[in-house]
């Protein structure tokens, strides 16, 4: 039997891709099941122009003028699929001073502050776990 290179390519793929994935997400969908299924399909990407990135710079900046009349502001853009949901929603639970990870005592900011695979870049994970916690 002959492996096609489609086979191949799928192959290289961690998870199924052919599973059900939801088309969007839902902000007020937050049971521990959907909770935990979220969490694991999102990855935080690091490194030099990546979504930690810009949050370490967009809170940095917010610490540095928290007394000023003005924010600073965030705007998502991405293709679709990119995440851009999935992050907002995940930045609203994280200033949710109530909301637990799923199955956890810890607070969700926790988990998805260390949200990467890159085990080369947890320095710049840490950087955003503590710019956070202040």
């Amino acid at each position: 039997m002959t492996i096609s290179q489609s086979d191949k390519m799928v192959a290289q793929f961690v998870k199924d891709i052919t599973r059900w994935i939801p088309p969007v997400v839902y902000f007020d969908e937050v049971s521990d099941k959907t909770l935990q299924y979220e969490l694991d399909e999102y990855h935080l990407s690091t490194g030099p122009n990546s979504i930690a990135a810009a949050l370490i710079e967009l809170f940095t900046n917010m610490l540095e003028n928290i007394d000023s009349e003005t924010q600073g502001n965030i705007w998502l853009s991405g293709s679709f699929g990119a995440g851009k949901s999935m992050l907002a929603k995940y930045l609203g639970l994280c200033l949710d001073s109530n909301q637990m990870a799923p199955n956890s005592d810890q607070h969700i900011s926790e988990l998805f502050f260390s949200l990467s695979e890159s085990i080369s870049d947890g320095n710049q994970l840490k950087d955003l776990q503590d710019i956070w916690s202040k």
